[in-house]
């Protein structure tokens, strides 16, 4: 899973922002929902980089179902801040790795991801 930088930019934007993404909710990080987050990054960086020629071999390789394999690569184009608030703890109380597993399909638009 790629690491995200944080700025002192980033950090005191945070504060201005509205919604439930940025308010404050600190606990323990949520093990389970970033083993799917990473398990997103890795099978699209599989398909990407030419490892595998499309999701059905990635289905069959962990044998999972396409259907899966594709609810799981949609998980990786997440939007930064929700990333960053999963790693650190801080997403909604709702945002679960089942209820993120059965969200699709994923908006594109990030604001839309953050409603």
């Amino acid at each position: 899973m790629a690491h995200v930088a944080r700025t002192a930019e980033d950090r005191s934007a945070e504060g201005s922002c509205t919604g439930p993404w940025h308010q404050p909710q600190r606990r323990e990080p949520d093990t389970r929902l970033i083993a799917l987050q990473a398990k997103a990054q890795r099978w699209l960086e599989r398909r990407t980089s030419g490892r595998t020629k499309s999701i059905t071999d990635i289905a069959v390789a962990e044998g999972v179902t396409c259907s899966f394999a594709t609810r799981v690569i949609y998980r990786a184009f997440l939007a930064p801040d929700i990333v960053r608030a999963m790693l650190d703890g801080g997403q909604p109380p709702a945002l679960t790795s089942d209820a993120l597993r059965q969200r699709v399909p994923l908006p594109i638009d990030w604001a839309t991801q953050r409603q």
